[in-house]
């Protein structure tokens, strides 16, 4: 078991795969190499990615979805906001 969590945890970012539904997250995490800097940092951008993308979903979805996903949007913003001041800059 802890071989194939090391596996996951150390499987390098793959671009062509970071959308598909069947991934597995962990696969998607830098390798143990790179410092914890560049990984919160990453970290921070992927949430404002997702924050983009229920912005965009609030715009065309239908309105039983467009409104949390207008709430998510805020909310992540916020929270970035919040625990990573000047992220945005």
């Amino acid at each position: 078991m802890a071989a194939a969590r090391h596996r996951r945890i150390s499987a390098p970012y793959r671009p062509d795969i970071a959308w598909s539904p069947d991934v597995d997250p962990a696969e998607l995490t830098l390798p143990p190499e790179a410092d914890y800097d560049t990984q919160v940092a990453r970290a921070v951008l992927e949430a404002a990615m997702i924050s983009s993308a229920f912005a965009r979903l609030a715009a065309y979805a239908r309105p039983e979805l467009a409104a949390p996903s207008e709430r998510m949007c805020r909310v992540i913003r916020k929270a970035l906001d919040k625990e990573f001041p000047g992220w945005n800059r």
